[in-house]
């Protein structure tokens, strides 16, 4: 029935019939002096007139039959439009049947005449590129969580990073035994186990592996020339943390132990106390007999990242909450939403970047999966805010075979590359093997995704004079996709994506608030959840 309204619609404004409408009302109210017959022949006039234009448009200008509506054609173009018939086929090709669903399923990344535009039964990286209110997260990100979560039978895991709570809050049910919802802020959730390797009695190599990663996670900077104090910091930090944790302290008390310190001081006092071949020994007696300012210049570097840690509800999460969460959740077939609320962004940084790579590199060290296991999905919104996640390239290269998809959103090529340098986020998208791209204004980002659509061959006519005049025709290679293209996706309503060994398609965007079956699914998430 839809199909054949807009099919009816598209007809009438293709006709022109539609100016009978007015016409008549025109006539009725007396408004225009004409019999009845002439108002019929006014109409089939306009009627005519209107079919020519648009007969011209579609000839000239590639225009679509399904894209016209009442109103056009009335008025002329003047000359032809920028975009060519070669154009316009190559900014709209045709979607891959493999990518098209009936229903809600898979990664969703958009609609195409009713039907979703999805990747189903694949292991790929993606991003989400767009700056605010382009609808990366009401189109792509809660889509998926949806049709996930509401499936009969759940299709992935999910480690989520989940800016302002609100993606486990419309996506899925209060109190789901198979969700872990962290929020630092928020004591009624769950906490994080850092030490979640380390229960029973692990292994030297275990316990300095483990710190290794912890110091390396918290421990970042962007600054090139930090990097002396960055590496010696983390070393300090690591020792620090091996000496607490055999010490029998929490990860908690180990920091605050840390940041309450004279850190010479200290070090001075457990290299005293020691002898060689404990385990923290190699890691803190190079500090000592260095000068105060040296020493002092590693501790700043390593208490700058530290700070949240002593905030009582972040406390309360990493040591006092009895239930928590961590990366051995995923066995259990869990899924963890690390729920961090808008305006803490910045003071919990290092708290997300220290969940984000445990999990990054726990899936890492997992065998590969066989057919039966699930695949999980590791979602990071607002990436770029995350500050510098080291695990990030090695997970990239590797997860597939764990059948682990990372999806990543951010706002532009120039965010990261505050963060990464040009070369290591040219990787990162090059990585992802699709790449959405919801709307952008910046010009460098724009000139990557122009490159990343790839370019078609226009058609160029030339009348050559003379005696006997003739048509030429040459052939140049033009960008699908300009810059100023790019800029429009959100007022269109478009999504642009490249899919690896597909390339190229534009498809509308899949709003989960306007689309009725993911619409439904989330009222019935909102309708559960306020009965809780």
């Amino acid at each position: 029935m839809k199909k054949t309204l807009k099919l009816l619609s598209n007809l009438v404004g293709f006709t022109g019939i539609w100016t009978a409408l007015p016409i008549y009302f025109l006539e009725n109210q007396q408004i225009l002096p004409v019999t009845t017959k002439q108002a019929f022949y006014m109409t089939a006039a306009l009627s005519a007139w209107i079919m020519l234009n648009n007969l011209w448009s579609i000839a000239c200008e590639g225009k679509q039959f399904s894209e016209f509506q009442a109103g056009d054609g009335l008025i002329p173009d003047t000359g032809l439009k920028k975009d060519s018939p070669q154009k316009r086929a190559a900014t709209y090709p045709k979607i891959p049947t493999e990518l098209i669903s009936k229903n809600p399923e898979g990664i969703i990344l958009g609609c195409d005449k009713g039907r979703y535009v999805r990747i189903k039964n694949q292991i790929l990286h993606s991003c989400i590129v767009g700056g605010s209110g382009s609808g990366k997260t009401s189109t792509v990100i809660l889509d998926t969580l949806l049709a996930n979560y509401s499936a009969p039978e759940l299709e992935m895991l999910t480690f989520c990073i989940d800016i302002k709570g609100e993606l486990h809050e419309k996506a899925t049910k209060k109190d789901d035994p198979t969700i872990y919802v962290v929020d630092p802020s928020n004591r009624r959730t769950a906490g994080w186990d850092v030490w979640y390797r380390l229960h029973g009695d692990p292994s030297d190599d275990l316990i300095v592996e483990s710190m290794e990663e912890i110091a390396e996670a918290l421990i970042v900077s962007t600054n090139p020339k930090d990097m002396f104090f960055v590496v010696n910091a983390r070393s300090m930090f690591t020792g620090l943390l091996v000496y607490y944790f055999k010490k029998g302290e929490s990860f908690i008390d180990a920091v605050n132990h840390i940041l309450e310190s004279d850190a010479k001081k200290l070090i001075e006092e457990i290299i005293e106390e020691s002898v060689k071949s404990d385990l923290w020994y190699q890691y803190l007696a190079k500090f000592v007999g260095k000068k105060a300012e040296s020493v002092e210049d590693c501790m700043v570097e390593m208490t700058t990242n530290l700070s949240v840690f002593s905030k009582s509800d972040v406390k309360f999460c990493f040591r006092d909450n009895a239930v928590k969460a961590s990366p051995a959740a995923f066995k259990e077939n869990k899924s963890i939403f690390l729920a961090i609320p808008e305006h803490l962004l910045g003071s919990y940084q290092a708290i997300m970047r220290l969940c984000t790579a445990q999990v990054l590199q726990d899936l890492q060290r997992r065998p590969d999966a066989d057919a039966a296991a699930k695949p999980i999905l590791v979602l990071i919104d607002e990436f770029a805010r995350l500050g510098r996640v080291e695990t990030i390239f090695n997970a990239l290269a590797t997860l597939r075979s764990k059948k682990t998809m990372v999806m990543l959103a951010f706002q532009s090529m120039a965010q990261m590359e505050v963060i990464y340098s040009k070369e290591e986020a040219r990787v990162i998208a090059d990585n992802c093997r699709i790449k959405v791209i919801c709307e952008c204004a910046d010009p460098d980002t724009a000139k990557d995704v122009s490159a990343w659509c790839g370019n078609y061959q226009n058609k160029k006519e030339t009348l050559n004079g003379g005696k006997n005049r003739s048509k030429s025709y040459t052939y140049e290679e033009k960008p699908i996709v300009e810059q100023g293209d790019l800029i429009t996706l959100t007022k269109k309503d478009e999504v642009i994506l490249i899919i690896s060994g597909i390339g190229y398609l534009r498809p509308k965007k899949c709003y989960y608030f306007k689309d009725r079956k993911i619409s439904s699914l989330a009222e019935q998430v909102r309708e559960f959840n306020q009965r809780r």
